[in-house]
């Protein structure tokens, strides 16, 4: 049996890259699944720590509702049904899940249950029958990675899929890595009741971002009474009743369960993609501007190919991977990639970071501008926050950085004006609705050529 195209994997890169391909006017496509459509985004990542991440923020909205006159709430009698989180949130999993499979049937798209291989160009072998296919698009995604010394035992040592399923929220927890999963657990879990204590290796939480982004976090977190720990690691784990852990500067923490979170490595078992040449030295599969492999015919999508290993980003790879096996000529353009992160407070970046404006010798400019001077975020009390953003010299944005409320959608206004390499002359002649916490990116931009209005200094031009 011949295809035009045959895409490994089901996940946010994967199925979409077959129903585009069908919407480009491919024949025959199949998307080829060992596990549930979807993939772990849908399934053990995105969506269900969202939605158990939805009932931490009500529950601290309404913890804190006395500070709006709401009468009748005792946040010491505040508390959580286990039980009724997961259920809501499997649910949520069921629906989405049985969604994606939908749209693949309604798209003319063939979805394989099983592992596949693929021992040469243009063949892939699923169940033992081996298929033909035009070209191959291969978005295995990814797995956890480990650190020596530090096994994963799912009960006391585990990763973020095993708190997913938790029927309890642990008294004490430490979580090992401050990166966005780490910190989106440490926010959630204190919400819950759990006391935690976050370790990064690094001189600050989220280290991939702007350095005054991660220390504004980690002041946040203090305030909420989870300890930080920066610039160390753990140097020795003891799982016996429990856990206790002795790290590098010499403090010792005792928990109830540990969360190793350390980032992500490529999943590619079984492929045959290391007998092909495909793999580098890290185990990903490195991938040209067309996001084509070093072997012609068969291309590469999402968190198997490294870089940004975002959902988003495997979808938007999809569009340009299956442009070229139907062939086209485009390239992927990462430049203005949101980077979200779900805390309470919110963060999201996108586009340049001070620091790597730095190391490339660029000139910029910086605006900057609070939450709390913002007369939506007084009003909601959520003044925690701040917007900063980079333009070139002439004044186009180069990259913006939100912390605070709402910042994961505040931060795609951003993510467009990078996109269409904006100006601040763009963005101050854009109207913005008041009030709103929107105002934030406004005058942060307006900052950056120093008229902002409702900050001190000098007079617009």
């Amino acid at each position: 049996m011949s295809y035009d195209l045959i895409v490994v994997g089901a996940g946010p890169g994967g199925y979409v890259a077959a129903i585009r391909a069908r919407q480009y006017g491919a024949e025959r496509v199949a998307v080829v699944e060992k596990g549930h459509a979807g993939g772990t985004c849908l399934n053990v990542g995105c969506i269900p720590s969202k939605a158990l991440i939805a009932s931490a923020t009500r529950l601290e909205a309404v913890r804190h509702a006395a500070t709006f006159g709401v009468q009748g709430v005792d946040p010491a009698a505040l508390g959580i049904n286990v039980a009724a989180l997961m259920e809501r949130k499997n649910k949520i999993v069921t629906m989405l899940r049985g969604g994606v499979e939908q749209l693949l049937k309604g798209h003319g798209v063939e979805l394989i249950r099983g592992t596949a291989s693929i021992p040469a160009a243009g063949q892939v072998v699923v169940n033992g029958d081996t298929l033909a296919a035009k070209n191959i698009i291969i978005a295995t995604g990814s797995t956890w990675r480990t650190l020596p010394g530090l096994p994963i035992d799912g009960t006391t040592v585990v990763v973020s899929d095993h708190m997913l399923e938790w029927q309890h929220v642990p008294a004490r927890l430490l979580i090992i890595g401050g990166g966005i999963i780490g910190c989106e657990f440490a926010s959630m879990m204190q919400s819950f009741g759990a006391a935690v204590t976050l370790v990064e290796a690094t001189e600050s939480l989220l280290p991939g971002e702007d350095l005054v982004i991660g220390r504004t976090l980690a002041r946040s977190f203090a305030k909420r009474g989870i300890t930080v720990h920066t610039g160390t690691t753990v140097e020795q784990l003891e799982t016996t009743n429990g856990a206790a852990a002795t790290l590098a500067n010499g403090t010792r923490v005792e928990a109830d369960r540990v969360l190793v979170s350390v980032g992500r490595k490529p999943y590619t078992e079984g492929l045959g993609a290391e007998a092909l040449g495909l793999l580098n030295e890290r185990g990903f599969i490195p991938v040209d501007a067309g996001m084509q492999t070093t072997v012609p015919g068969i291309y590469a999508i999402g968190d198997v190919v490294g870089g940004m290993m975002l959902a988003h980003v495997a979808s938007a790879e999809a569009e340009v991977a299956v442009k070229n096996c139907l062939g086209g000529h485009v390239t992927m353009d990462y430049h203005a990639v949101p980077r979200p992160v779900f805390t309470t407070p919110e963060v999201c970046a996108v586009g340049e970071t001070e620091k790597g404006l730095q190391a490339a010798g660029v000139r910029y400019k910086t605006g900057r501008f609070t939450y709390a001077a913002v007369g939506k975020a007084l009003c909601a009390g959520e003044t925690d926050g701040a917007a900063q953003v980079y333009t070139d010299e002439n004044g186009v944005l180069l990259g913006g950085h939100v912390i605070g409320a709402e910042a994961t959608d505040l931060g795609q206004q951003l993510c467009l004006a990078i996109q269409q390499r904006l100006s601040v002359e763009d963005v101050a002649h854009t109207i913005f609705s008041h009030p709103t916490l929107s105002e934030v990116v406004k005058e942060a931009v307006e900052d950056a050529a120093g008229f902002a209005v409702h900050k001190v200094g000098p007079k617009r031009p």
